[in-house]
């Protein structure tokens, strides 16, 4: 920046200093994109994680929707237990919550897997015990997250008429350090949930239909 002589700026420096600044204050803010970061709903997720170790009944964790093979492609037949996790979470009592995220692997060798998959190596992040892979390399397969986003919550909302006293049960997206995940959120109603003319429960981190017995005990869960 230019002064004149003594230190006393000129009315025409000035100017030129002050449009100088500008200039360098929009060329920095095209070249720095702003990355919204929440970070309550990244504590939220970290929290969830470390508490599902303890009180797995409650939580789920799923590393993705598509198959780990040579061509990733949508399985039915995963999405379809994920509705079977809903309707068991949603059978732990009256008013009970519940979450399932998805785009985290348990294991270290499913993390390798997804990695290896995607050509995406050391691309997760850990947490816990857990890997947060996110569902970047599932999208990669679709126009857009949003396209991945709107198949997740169309078939989801075609599900949703098998269920029988679904309470709550909200799909949304969740940006985690530009991971993307998707977090069902899970609010039992006051009566027992069936999918599918079936009831099913959490046995520890497990979904398993339930019998003649534990449907009775079910019931009464929600007296």
């Amino acid at each position: 920046l230019e002064t004149t002589q003594g230190g006393v700026w000129a009315k025409e420096n000035i100017q030129q200093s002050v449009s100088l600044i500008e200039d360098l204050v929009t060329h920095a803010m095209k070249d720095s994109p702003k990355v919204a970061v929440n970070t309550e709903k990244i504590t939220e997720i970290e929290n969830i994680l470390a508490i599902s170790q303890i009180e797995s009944i409650h939580y789920d964790i799923k590393q993705g929707l598509h198959n780990l093979d040579t061509i990733s492609k949508f399985n039915n037949n995963l999405f379809i237990r994920l509705m079977e996790t809903i309707c068991a979470i949603s059978n732990n009592g009256k008013n009970e919550k519940g979450y399932i995220i998805i785009g985290v692997a348990d294991k270290h060798d499913d993390k390798i897997k997804i990695e290896k998959q995607y050509n995406a190596e050391n691309s997760s992040k850990q947490c816990n015990d857990y890997f947060i892979t996110g569902l970047n390399g599932e999208i990669s397969n679709y126009d857009s997250f949003d396209s991945y986003y709107k198949k997740v919550s169309d078939l989801f909302e075609v599900e949703k008429k098998k269920f029988k006293n679904l309470g709550k049960c909200l799909l949304e997206p969740i940006n985690y350090y530009d991971r993307n995940l998707l977090v069902f959120r899970i609010e039992s109603s006051n009566e027992i949930c069936s999918y599918d003319n079936k009831v099913y429960l959490r046995v520890g981190s497990q979904t398993k239909e339930a019998e003649a017995m534990q449907i009775i005990e079910i019931v009464e869960r929600f007296k």
